[in-house]
């Protein structure tokens, strides 16, 4: 797999949401913490460019072979969403950050 995107973040921040509307898939989980205890893929195509996207439990587990990670934060709980972006940081790829749940930090 050379195309490989990680989608990372905190529990229960909407990773597997923001894989399935992406990619149009039905990836199963639940609302409940440690749900994903194994990698969950979907493929998309992308000007004929076939891309994994992973949805991973957390952003220990990323993969030397991802070629940038999408981080889903959680806007609820900032302070604990920006320590693990950090880390993602730190890993050295590439990252787009995904805010999720920004309604709800609002109230």
């Amino acid at each position: 797999m050379n195309n490989v995107v990680e989608v990372v973040g905190t529990p229960n921040t909407g990773k597997k949401t923001l894989v399935n509307t992406i990619a149009e898939t039905r990836l199963k989980g639940g609302n409940w913490l440690r749900v994903t205890v194994e990698k969950k893929t979907a493929i998309i195509n992308i000007n004929g460019l076939r891309v994994y996207l992973g949805d991973l439990s957390g952003v220990s587990n990323l993969h030397l072979y991802s070629i940038y990670s999408i981080y889903v934060a959680d806007a609820t709980n900032r302070e604990k969403s920006l320590y693990f972006l950090i880390g993602t940081l730190e890993i050295g790829l590439p990252v787009i950050v995904a805010l999720n749940m920004y309604d709800e930090a609002k109230n």
